[in-house]
């Protein structure tokens, strides 16, 4: 279930928790998947893991290249680092915590 707070990464944080759930479906149901499947999901995990990197450095990008924000409207400052920290937090607890934990299942 997506959790939303009003940010502007509430779309992209929605999508890695979808991710991470589909991780972990596979992962508890791998042996009914043809092998083939396992290595997409390693191809996929691996290029998740990039778009998660760009897209985090995209923000910060435009974040540095703003002047104050603080006076948009209602919502605040949309730049907000508390906003990025958000996303940051959920890359690194539905992309690579994710990622980190099916890995070191397979390896068992």
């Amino acid at each position: 279930i997506p959790t939303f707070h009003g940010g502007p990464f509430d779309e992209l944080i929605s999508l890695l928790e979808f991710y991470s759930n589909s991780i972990l479906l596979f992962q508890t149901n791998s042996y009914l998947f043809p092998q083939r499947v396992f290595f997409q999901v390693i191809k996929t995990s691996l290029v998740t893991i990039k778009l998660c990197e760009y897209q985090l450095r995209r923000c910060v990008e435009w974040r540095n290249s703003c002047r104050t924000l603080s006076d948009v409207g209602p919502q605040g400052d949309l730049g907000s680092p508390d906003l990025l920290q958000s996303l940051a937090n959920s890359i690194a607890t539905n992309c690579v915590g994710t990622i980190a934990t099916f890995c070191s299942s397979v390896k068992k």
